[in-house]
């Protein structure tokens, strides 16, 4: 399996439900190492590339204060296991859903604990990721609800 690491940024000082992540690098390690760089003329929508964001992946995470956070975008089978989402808060947009094709599949965002720019404490959290939109040729993730036990 490829190790994926997304690089998103985020003009907020912290993560809230419908916060958006723009997606600014995705990077590929394919058989041993290698690594090849999606995006940069391949993120139009008659492309697979917003399909291949959501997957997952390791996360750099950049926040409009200049703080930095290591975070990590998983894949959950059961959509059930403490977390009630509603069908309706993940429509297809731009056509890429948070649920995986096909499957009963859902992607979290878990975010350790950081201080933002100003020295407040942000706690640990993990988030659903509501929908993912191509807006002006670049890729954003939307937010959903809080996550518990992910």
């Amino acid at each position: 399996m490829d190790a994926v690491r997304l690089h998103l940024r985020t003009d907020r000082t912290h993560l809230f439900p419908g916060a958006r992540l723009t997606v600014e690098e995705v990077e590929e390690a394919a058989d041993g190492g290698s690594q090849g760089l999606v995006g940069n003329g391949s993120r139009g929508p008659g492309g697979n590339w917003g399909r291949r964001v959501l997957r997952p992946a390791s996360v750099h995470l950049a926040f409009i204060d200049g703080v930095e956070v290591e975070a990590e975008l998983l894949q959950i089978d059961d959509p059930s296991a403490g977390r009630a989402r509603a069908e309706e808060e993940a429509p297809e947009v731009g056509g890429v859903t948070a649920r995986a094709a096909g499957a009963d599949a859902e992607f979290v965002l878990e975010v350790p604990e950081f201080r933002t720019g100003a020295g407040a404490a942000i706690p640990a959290k993990a988030w659903s990721i509501s929908r993912v939109e191509n807006v002006a040729d670049e890729f954003v993730l939307v937010l959903g609800r809080r996550v518990q036990g992910a």
